[in-house]
């Protein structure tokens, strides 16, 4: 986990809106403001007095990941590791976000194969930097997507790497005549 230190010298407006937006991410992923304000108070009283928006961002979004992986819902865990990733990418320039984005795409890859409508996965990469329209169309199995990650490719030319996953239909088998 992420070193999340406490902006206790932060000006306190600067704080408030830095609080009102780790309030705003955990409830693009369905979790409420009485979720995060007693998870806050919760977090002072183990600390002393100190718990930064990125600290209960981080505790309500981990329990999430917990919940959403084990009832198997590769979805909803993506969406909660994407919105680790964009926090930590946003706010926490020390911390390497690419690990929770590489999580993200890999419960996307998950999602796609328990859909059971594709055979293996692609990447969709050709929206987003040279190195990585080299690996636009790239087919792989759903086991290997996971174990390799490819993307976020390492390569990328951007801050922020753009590709995704697409889910590849099987092979049709001809009827014999």
């Amino acid at each position: 986990m992420p070193d999340h230190s406490s902006p206790t010298s932060a000006p306190s407006h600067t704080l408030a809106a830095l609080r009102a937006e780790a309030v705003a991410s955990v409830g693009r992923v369905g979790i409420t403001d009485a979720e995060f304000a007693r998870e806050e108070r919760l977090l002072r009283e183990q600390s002393g007095g100190e718990a930064s928006p990125g600290d209960v961002l981080w505790a309500l979004t981990t329990r999430a990941i917990e919940r959403y992986t084990r009832a198997r819902d590769w979805d909803g865990a993506g969406l909660v590791y994407l919105a680790q990733a964009r926090w930590l990418h946003a706010h926490e320039p020390a911390a390497d976000y690419r690990e929770s984005l590489r999580l993200a795409h890999s419960a996307a890859v998950l999602d796609i194969q328990k859909r059971k409508h594709h055979a293996r996965v692609a990447v969709e990469g050709k929206r987003c930097c040279p190195a990585c329209a080299e690996l636009d169309g790239a087919e792989y199995s759903f086991a290997r997507a996971v174990e390799e990650g490819p993307i976020p490719n390492a390569a990328c030319e951007l801050p922020w790497c753009k590709c995704t996953w697409r889910g590849v239909a099987p092979e049709k088998r001809r009827r014999a005549r």
